[in-house]
C-alpha cells in the first residue's frame, strides 16, 4: 500500500515539474527577446543620435566645391549640404527656404538627390543650387554626412564645418547667427552634425545591421 501511494504521489507531481520547466523556458525566451531588442534599439540609437564626421575647420575644401559650387562675389562663402532622403536634412531645408540668403554672403545649396522641385524652390529663394548623387557627394566633394553647413573664404580656407543645432532634432537653428559672427571676423566652434550618413562606408559603420539604411 505504501509503495502504491508513493508511485501515485510521483505521478501527481509530474505535471508540476513540467509546468515549472515550461515557465522557466518561457522566462528564458523573454529574456533572450529583451536582450535582442535592447541590442537592436541601441544600434538604432547610434544610427540616429551619434554625431557624424565632417571636414575640419582650417582645412582646405575640395577643389570641386570651389569650382562647381562656390561663387567669387563675396569674401564669405556658405554651402548647405542637404540630403533630400534624410528627414533631418529636409527640416533644415524648409527652414532655409523660410528665409533668403544672407546679405553680402554667397549662399549655395548642394542637394543630394534628384528632386528638381526642391531645386526650383531653392533657386526661387535666391540660393545657387546643384543636384548631386550620393556617390558624387563622396567621390567628388569628399562629404559623407548631412545636413552640413560649410563656411569658407574665397581662398578655400574652411572657417566653419558643422551642424545647424546643438542637439539632435532640435529646432533652434543657428545658421544665421553663425554666418553673422563669421562676417564679424569671429571664430565659431562648430556644432555637431546630427542627421544621415551618405557614403556606404559610413553607413556600414553607424548601422552595421542596416536597420536604418536599407541595402540597395
Amino acid at each position: 500500500m505504501t509503495h502504491s501511494f508513493e508511485r501515485t504521489a510521483s505521478k501527481d507531481q509530474l505535471p508540476t515539474w513540467t509546468t515549472s520547466l515550461r515557465s522557466l523556458g518561457g522566462k528564458f525566451a523573454i529574456t533572450i527577446w529583451a536582450v535582442a531588442l535592447s541590442v537592436i534599439t541601441s544600434l538604432l540609437m547610434v544610427a540616429h543620435w551619434v554625431a557624424l564626421p565632417k571636414p575640419e575647420p582650417g582645412s582646405k575644401l575640395s577643389p570641386a566645391l570651389l569650382t562647381d559650387i562656390a561663387s567669387r562675389h563675396n569674401e564669405l562663402q556658405v554651402i548647405h549640404v542637404i540630403n533630400l532622403d534624410c528627414p533631418c536634412s529636409r527640416r533644415v531645408l524648409r527652414h532655409l527656404l523660410d528665409r533668403s540668403p544672407s546679405a553680402d554672403v554667397d549662399e549655395s545649396m548642394l542637394l543630394v538627390g534628384q528632386d528638381r522641385q526642391w531645386k526650383s524652390q531653392s533657386e526661387a529663394r535666391g540660393y545657387r543650387t546643384t543636384l548631386v548623387s550620393p556617390e558624387q557627394l563622396t567621390a567628388e566633394y569628399g562629404i559623407e554626412s548631412s545636413p552640413l553647413l560649410l563656411a569658407f573664404r574665397t581662398d578655400g580656407e574652411l572657417l566653419y564645418s558643422g551642424g545647424y543645432t546643438a542637439r539632435k532634432q532640435g529646432l533652434g537653428y543657428q545658421d544665421e547667427s553663425i554666418i553673422a559672427s563669421l562676417q564679424n571676423g569671429e571664430t565659431i566652434e562648430s556644432l555637431p552634425v546630427y542627421g544621415c550618413a551618405i557614403s556606404r562606408d559610413l553607413q556600414d559603420i553607424v548601422d552595421p545591421l542596416r536597420l536604418k539604411y536599407k541595402p540597395e
